[in-house]
């Protein structure tokens, strides 16, 4: 497999679904097709931070960027947004070895192992917390949300977003309507946006039985047989192409 596939892989909640049998097909992609997925999803991330910008200002003391994952959204913040010092974390040990190879500026980027559920922080650390993608994938969920919230500086904002409409951001925001009835919360949603490498994960998903989805099983269907692709090109193609929305939540502690 090609090392940059592999990462992308690695990076994402794929080897929960490989590791159900499914054989992924050898065929390799070049290294400038995946730089180009990678390259989209990062123009992406921009616009989250171009809203964080417009909205929340462009200094921030303390950041945490939960789920970094392959660490492409929180390299686009610390490009865009005047950064004290940035910290990473994702429970996954090899995410975190990779991203600290790659963070050059110790003094202004660490990369953690940690649970959302419970962070290794003291209260009000970060004057911002983004947790975009990772929330749906933790149970019960208001330990996480407690947690985040109590990492957050006051007067500080937590963001937390997903890039399909997941109901986590639903029971977020009750969540904090309930138990921080003090707190803002605001939904925001940013459009036309190309999020290929979390969407490839979720179309990998139709694949099984118990997330099938069958028009889009279908469509990738269709696509390797008129077309003569393998399955995970198909998907990878589909994946660069779909737009969609980056789906916020605000809360302003």
């Amino acid at each position: 497999m090609h090392p940059y596939i592999a990462s992308l892989y690695r990076d994402t909640f794929l080897p929960k679904y490989l590791s159900q049998s499914l054989q992924i097909d050898k065929r390799l992609f070049s290294r400038n097709e995946v730089l180009d997925i990678l390259g989209k999803e990062r123009k992406s991330f921009s616009a989250l931070a171009s809203y964080i910008q417009e909205k929340k200002g462009l200094h921030f003391s303390e950041v945490l960027c939960s789920g970094t994952g392959s660490g492409a959204l929180a390299t686009t913040l610390s490009e865009t947004l005047e950064i004290d010092r940035l910290t990473e974390i994702d429970i996954n040990p090899d995410v975190i070895a990779r991203r600290q190879l790659r963070n050059i500026d110790q003094t202004k980027r660490a990369a953690k192992v940690a649970d959302v559920q419970s962070l290794p922080f003291e209260e009000s650390t970060f004057s911002l917390s983004v947790a975009y993608a990772v929330l749906r994938y933790l149970s019960p969920l208001d330990r996480a949300l407690d947690e985040l919230y109590r990492t957050t500086q006051k007067g500080g904002t937590l963001l937390i977003g997903e890039g399909r409409k997941y109901q986590v951001i639903d029971q977020a925001e009750k969540y904090f309507q309930s138990c921080y009835p003090q707190v803002k919360t605001e939904r925001i949603e940013i459009p036309d946006v190309t999020l290929p490498n979390l969407t490839f994960a979720y179309l990998l998903m139709t694949l099984f039985e118990e997330h099938k989805d069958p028009q889009l099983h279908a469509t990738i269907l269709q696509q390797t047989q008129e077309r003569g692709l393998t399955p995970t090109e198909a998907i990878f193609e589909l994946a660069s192409s779909l737009q969609g929305s980056i789906f916020l939540l605000v809360v302003e502690k």
